[in-house]
């Protein structure tokens, strides 16, 4: 496409349909808590026009919604415009897939990034780690010259106009606390930002603005 997008997995319990969530979508804004029975399991967080993200999500059986929330020039979430798709998994007696071995990991609180003091130049996996009490996701960019995290959460705001001064590089969607979820990512040297934008459901805040933003050197 020619927009960022994002491929946000929920796994729908309680007996509920997928025509139960997109009822729900169709009128909920971005600051809205999800409905419990919607419950957050990863994917790959956004890929610019013309790039790929990756991300490796296990999955249980069950019903699942695929949605992008990222919203256009607008500030319609593209979920309301068509972007929603129904996923259906199932048992297997095959064994699971594993996930590459990660070589950095990461770790999400309320509301703040731990990333390690030293990130090299070269293709790593990442693992990213939920140990918050709240669902968080982790958006990963690599800064433009002389940006900061702050430019690219103010480049998502309401009213706001422009592309966010940052290459987005895939990450993790939102996923529950005490889950955990791994990406690719092939950094070259230069300054990063990771950020959260789900909402605070006390303040309807995104957690950007709670702080869950940092910034880290690859070299």
């Amino acid at each position: 496409g020619t927009e960022l997008h994002q491929v946000a997995l929920l796994q729908l319990t309680d007996g509920k349909s997928f025509d139960d969530f997109t009822a729900y979508a169709a009128t909920a804004k971005e600051t809205d808590p999800l409905p419990s029975w919607a419950v957050p399991a990863g994917g790959p967080a956004v890929a610019a026009p013309g790039q790929k993200a990756s991300t490796f999500v296990p999955l249980e059986a069950g019903t699942y919604a695929m949605v992008c929330n990222i919203p256009d020039a607008k500030g319609v979430p593209h979920v309301q415009k068509g972007m929603i798709k129904p996923l259906a998994v199932t048992d297997s007696e095959a064994a699971s897939a594993a996930a590459p071995s990660a070589d950095v990991e990461i770790k999400q609180l309320d509301f703040a990034f731990q990333v390690p003091a030293k990130v090299s130049a070269v293709e790593h996996v990442i693992a990213d780690s939920n140990t918050g009490k709240q669902p968080h996701e982790a958006v990963l960019v690599k800064l433009d010259e002389g940006a900061t995290a702050a430019d690219v959460a103010a480049a998502f705001a309401p009213g706001a106009s422009g592309p966010p001064p940052a290459l987005p590089l895939g990450g993790v969607v939102a996923i529950p606390a005490g889950a955990s979820q791994s990406f690719p990512a092939d950094l070259t040297a230069g300054r990063y930002a990771l950020l959260c934008f789900l909402p605070d459901p006390a303040s309807a805040q995104p957690h950007v603005a709670l702080g869950m933003m940092t910034e880290f050197d690859v070299e």
